[in-house]
């Protein structure tokens, strides 16, 4: 495997200052021939996708709309999609609403089933209710000459919307009548400002999950219900019920990524960190209802790890190449690593990254913008957290040493150095261990809800 491949990152990091240069040299052009700069560019020109210009140097009318996400499901070693991925690391600012108390409407005091504020019912009631896909921080960013109000249609039929902002003008399935995962809808009525006006968005931290998102030449947004519901974007996040179109099953010494469905995903990855090294490795495009395989040899997936930095340079140059030739702009692309890097790639175990093919998110995510866009670019990164097949080995015989009579507290200390390494997926990762085990029912239930209250203990 070629984890550091000095050549092609010299040559994206020469390519990179190129453009740089390049830029730096039209704007001097620019001072020097005004007459000649004045021109507009469109929503999808390369000045506005390679140097960052703003709305302001789009044609009159042009309205460009991006959108970036991630879906993330957990699959064992056979490829089967687990539940329990309700669970959140990195608490999101306290301003985003969530369903858990109708979406800052309800007072009274309501009980947490995962993670905060995302949930007003409980996944252990019903296998209907059970979350096997997480849908992570979509953002909807707009660009336009001149302010005008846009709708925001989006449906989430395998799915359920939980927490957003700003705040929506209607929404599906009511407070407190969730019967199954399914159906979510959300609308938005939002005033998009003129490129030159800034609004006062709420204050977050430099280190919040929340700061990268802002840092693009997006137009500001606000809500035209409330008019202090400002942003540079339209956030969402979802919980849903569906296996998708890629399998990643593992033996003991190798590792398969399948794509089940016709179209072909353009880029794929598989990473591995400890937090304190990492790896990762393109697999490249996986055709339709193709596989690409490769080899395990070892926790580090073929070869000695990178420290830390040099990881993250190289995963970085990577992520970010791939979503821009997706589709989004370079900054949208930087947003989108730097919201994610904690969790894409200083997390410990292993994932596959890959970039959704358009078909697919257009399909779990129908989404209808009035007025229509002259372009709408939808970039999702579906990942994968995987349980290797010798990991879960490792978990059945530690869970089977556990007695029949151990208390939640003896079952705690049993097992808890290990599950902690799982952190919020440690209800999934055990779930996919438990069929090769020997457990009772008793014991079973027994073990998930210490699983689940590790899962919850990952929160920031």
């Amino acid at each position: 495997w070629l984890f550091y491949d000095t050549e092609t990152f010299t040559h994206n990091h020469m390519m990179r200052t190129i453009l740089f240069l390049f830029c730096i040299g039209a704007v001097l052009a620019a001072v020097a021939n005004p007459k000649k700069a004045s021109k507009k560019c469109g929503p999808t020109s390369n000045c506005l996708r390679n140097c960052g210009c703003d709305a302001s140097q789009m044609h009159i009318n042009d309205l460009a709309v991006h959108e970036w996400g991630t879906f993330t499901s957990v699959q064992g070693s056979n490829g089967n999609c687990q539940a329990g991925l309700q669970w959140e690391e990195e608490a999101l600012p306290e301003f985003v609403l969530g369903r858990q108390n109708d979406f800052g409407k309800a007072m009274e005091e309501v009980e947490v089933f995962g993670a905060t504020k995302s949930m007003d019912w409980n996944p252990t009631e019903s296998r209907f209710l059970q979350v096997t896909q997480k849908l992570e921080t979509p953002v909807l960013y707009f660009y336009s000459s001149e302010e005008t109000r846009v709708r925001v249609n989006v449906d989430f039929p395998k799915g359920i919307v939980t927490e957003v902002y700003p705040m929506m003008k209607s929404f599906t399935p009511a407070y407190k009548h969730v019967e199954m995962i399914a159906n979510g809808t959300a609308v938005w009525d939002v005033q998009v400002a003129a490129p030159e006006d800034v609004l006062d968005v709420p204050p977050v931290a430099a280190s919040s999950i929340w700061a990268p998102s802002r840092r693009v030449n997006a137009n500001y947004i606000s809500n035209t219900a409330n008019k202090g519901d400002a942003e540079h974007l339209i956030f969402y996040r979802g919980l849903g019920q569906f296996e998708g179109n890629v399998q990643v099953t593992s033996t003991e010494h190798s590792l398969t990524v399948t794509n089940t469905a016709e179209e072909d995903i353009p880029a794929a990855f598989v990473l591995y960190s400890d937090g304190k090294k990492g790896s990762i490795r393109p697999l490249g495009p996986v055709r339709g209802m193709g596989e690409v395989a490769t080899t395990i040899l070892g926790d580090a997936l073929g070869a000695t790890p990178l420290d830390m930095e040099l990881f993250l340079i190289r995963a970085q140059v990577l992520i970010e190449t791939a979503l821009v030739d997706a589709g989004l702009f370079p900054l949208e692309a930087r947003a989108m690593v730097d919201t994610w890097s904690r969790s894409y790639f200083k997390s410990a175990g292993v994932r596959v990254l890959y970039v959704v093919p358009r078909e697919w998110t257009d399909e779990l995510l129908p989404t209808k913008v009035t007025p229509e866009p002259s372009i709408f670019e939808r970039v999702m990164v579906g990942r994968v957290e995987v349980l290797l097949a010798e990991q879960e080995t490792e978990l059945a015989k530690l869970l089977d040493s556990i007695k029949e009579t151990d208390t939640a507290a003896e079952i705690t200390k049993v097992v808890g150095t290990e599950f902690a390494k799982l952190g919020r997926f440690c209800e999934p990762k055990i779930r996919a261990v438990i069929p090769q085990t020997s457990l009772t029912s008793a014991q079973v239930e027994a073990v998930m809800e210490v699983a689940r209250t590790f899962s919850g203990k990952s929160m920031n």
